[in-house]
């Protein structure tokens, strides 16, 4: 059905073979099975030594890549030369290349956080620091982003910041010798927003680029567009490709024996090299040369049928070989798959008109990289397709040639560089504009491996397969497991009991309570200059749990580690209504969630004790606060005038404390509530003035789970409530040490699972 594929493309088959090798090596068994059973497919007599050959490379390439840099504790000195730099807060983080540990020479490079009082560094500089290593562990839930193999993937081998007491000093630089920092610079003279779009489009820098720009594009689909990709470099071989062609066309009069379009490829070419090392040369953007400048050649020297997808298939085999880890990165997969979308629709539209063509060459990318994005994000845009028909073409036809005219204009001519910049930015305000009132990022819930393999099973049979009656049984076959296994997915969750997901969100609170298809986040994790957990942690473990419909989000109260992540919740998930425990104005994350609430439509409603909502066939009531706090809002003491909430379904009991420790927990015991429960979540982090002793008398509970961050500021969990909860041998989960914690109600109990083993913290 596919062995054409391989006696014609015989580069197909060694990157396949490569690709096995590697997924062999990193033990991703799902993924590792549709590339053998890929291979197999495509495998024939005269291939075999090309697959011999492909595993050979990955193998090697695996063997010799280099891996994780343990330094161990203490304080390191290091030594390098700035290749990026960016701002996740209020401090600069350094990614050093060249790198220098100790006075070793180390493979690969190195990301620093440093100081706010940092002194001014620039892309160039050589500096030397003394750090402390950071090893990324991610909060530990089952799922997560794993931040240890991303910066794998991008050459960084070790994570540190800057040691207490430490300094960090340019020893070197090289901010005036480039043209870079200089349009850099210039870009940062405008005081628009659209400058630091342009930076980042054109230059790479995306230290500037807000959330509030991010979920405009993100809306649109577009947001690919905001980091050097494919389509940037490609965007660079068009514009080298034309200018060579127009300046060979004017040469013929002279040399007429010139071969002006093979000569034009290669400046072509070489214009795309020059960019890629312009635009600071990152592995992301090496990777995107790579793919199209061997996209290129493979139009240019190998006469296939369809050059573009043996070109690809080296532009594969390259990169494993260089990078084998980045096989499963998203860039590395998103650029892979919509390049081979494009080959395969100018491969399925051959003989169609030219309009056709163009069409299904332009939505072949957003087609194929679906499956893609709903596994990695779990967002889809819901006008995207459109959108990327539009927006693409502006940017690649206009907005990038006419802004990489205005930076060079600039240098010679500056009120031409303005004029032609001030164009590029009113077209990208356009765009900003329109994400804002048509844009809508739509939660989904995350598929499993098995789904998307076989998407692009069906894709690649579809495309690729001839034409035979066992081709269209395999694609029926393919059409009902892919829509058997959401649906699936669906009726298990349907099923499912009562379950409280305590989230691990670092210091703050965020607990995701279902019942069947029903589901209630109470709180959302804390929200700080870099870094949103409900954006970065929540948001995604809602999409990946399935449960993009939130019956009720419940703030306990306003302080920013338990209200912080609510606000984008809110804006990118259907929600029934909303509790909060008090109306405060002069409160920003009231203020913002108030707007959103409004904007949305949401039903926003201030919780006090006696009120109750059923969750499916769970009930749910509230303890506290008590009625009356209306008009009192400035005198409201947050921590003790938490939400405190009761969850039952008639088996299993969870009491949610909030911060409601100390006098909250007193209140709860004067007013003789029936208390008793058989999870408790410990207020307010575990303090020292949390799980008193008449307060653990009558609640009397199986499990206590306290949520806190490693090595957190405050020192909590306190030794003093966690010696309360050991002499009563009250079992206790720390999202701090076991991550994620997950309870299910069971008929014979509580059903316990973590995230992560106690040993893998220490």
């Amino acid at each position: 059905m596919l062995r054409h594929v391989g006696a014609d493309y015989p580069l197909v088959t060694v990157f396949a073979g490569s690709a096995a090798a590697v997924l062999a090596y990193e033990h991703q068994w799902g993924c590792l099975a549709f590339t053998v059973s890929i291979l197999a497919l495509v495998l024939s007599r005269s291939r075999l030594v090309h697959a011999a050959v492909g595993v050979a490379l990955g193998l090697a390439a695996c063997l010799a890549a280099p891996g994780w840099l343990d330094v161990g504790e203490g304080v390191h000195r290091v030594l390098g030369r700035v290749s990026s730099l960016d701002y996740p807060g209020s401090s600069p983080r350094v990614t050093i290349e060249r790198l220098v540990v100790d006075g070793a020479r180390v493979r690969g490079s190195a990301r620093v956080l440093l100081s706010g009082d940092a002194p001014e560094i620039l892309e160039g500089d050589v500096i030397t620091a003394d750090i402390v290593a950071m090893p990324p562990k991610g909060f530990g839930n089952e799922g997560e982003f794993d931040l240890r193999r991303h910066l794998l993937e991008t050459g960084v081998v070790l994570d540190a910041r800057l040691a207490p007491g430490g300094s960090a000093r340019v020893i070197g630089t090289g901010r005036k010798e480039g043209l870079r920092n200089r349009m850099i610079r210039m870009l940062e003279g405008f005081s628009r927003p659209e400058a630091e779009l342009i930076k980042a489009m054109v230059l790479g820098d995306r230290s500037g680029i807000t959330p509030g720009i991010r979920d405009s594009f993100e809306g649109l689909g577009v947001s690919h567009l905001l980091a050097i990709s494919g389509l940037h470099i490609g965007i660079a071989l068009m514009i080298g490709y034309a200018s060579a062609s127009l300046l060979l066309r004017m040469a013929a009069i002279f040399f007429p024996a010139l071969d002006t379009p093979m000569i034009a490829r290669l400046a072509a070419a070489a214009w795309a090299v020059w960019y890629t090392v312009f635009a600071g040369a990152g592995v992301t953007v090496m990777r995107a040369c790579i793919m199209a400048v061997c996209v290129a050649a493979g139009t240019t020297f190998l006469k296939r049928k369809t050059d573009v997808l043996e070109g690809l298939a080296l532009a594969g085999v390259i990169i494993l070989v260089v990078w084998p880890g980045s096989l499963s990165s998203a860039s590395f997969l998103l650029s892979f798959s919509a390049v081979f979308g494009i080959a395969s629709a100018l491969r399925a539209s051959q003989g169609c008109p030219l309009w056709f063509r163009s069409l299904a060459v332009s939505l072949a990318p957003g087609v194929f990289t679906l499956p893609l994005v709903i596994r990695l994000f779990g967002f889809v845009s819901l006008v995207g397709f459109a959108a990327n028909l539009v927006v693409v073409p502006l940017f690649g036809l206009f907005i990038m040639p006419c802004s990489a005219a205005g930076l060079a204009a600039s240098l010679v001519c500056e009120p031409l560089g303005s004029f032609l910049l001030g164009l590029s930015m009113d077209t990208l305000g356009l765009i900003v504009s329109a994400g804002q009132v048509l844009g809508r990022a739509q939660a989904v819930p995350v598929p499993s491996v098995p789904w998307v393999c076989a998407c692009f099973a069906g894709f690649i049979i579809a495309f690729w397969g001839r034409p035979k009656s066992f081709r269209t049984l395999v694609l029926s076959l393919l059409c009902m497991v892919i829509a058997a296994i959401p649906l699936a997915g669906s009726m298990s969750r349907a099923r499912s009991p009562m379950q409280f997901d305590f989230i691990s969100v670092g210091q703050g609170d965020s607990i995701l309570v279902t019942q069947g298809r029903h589901a209630m986040l109470i709180d959302a994790g804390p929200s700080r200059p870099g870094f949103d957990a409900g954006r970065y942690v929540v948001g995604p473990h809602l999409a990946r749990r399935g449960y993009v419909w939130l019956d009720l989000v419940v703030v306990t109260h306003l302080h920013p580690d338990h209200a912080g992540g609510v606000p984008f919740i809110l804006s990118r998930f259907p929600v029934g209504r909303v509790w909060v425990n008090s109306w405060k104005d002069g409160n920003p994350s009231f203020m913002e969630i108030q707007g959103i609430a409004r904007k949305r439509h949401l039903l926003l409603h201030s919780a006090r004790r006696g009120d109750t909502y059923r969750l499916g066939s769970a009930s749910v009531r509230v303890l506290a606060p008590l009625p009356g706090l209306e008009g009192h809002s400035t005198k409201v003491d947050q921590n003790v005038q938490s939400i405190v909430l009761m969850v039952t379904d008639g088996r299993t009991r969870g009491l949610f404390m909030g911060d409601a420790d100390m006098f909250g927990e007193l209140v709860q015991v004067h007013l003789q509530t029936d208390l008793k429960a058989d999870v408790l979540k410990v207020a307010h982090h575990g303090g020292k003035h949390s799980c008193l002793d008449p307060f653990l008398e009558a609640v009397r509970p199986d499990v206590a789970v306290i949520s806190c961050g490693r090595g957190n500021p405050h020192g909590d969990p306190s030794p003093q409530a966690l010696e309360r909860l050991e002499k009563r041998n009250i079992r206790v989960f720390r999202t701090d040490i076991h991550g994620e914690v997950l309870l299910r109600s069971c008929p014979r109990g509580l059903s316990i699972k973590s995230a992560r083993n106690p040993a893998d913290t220490q």
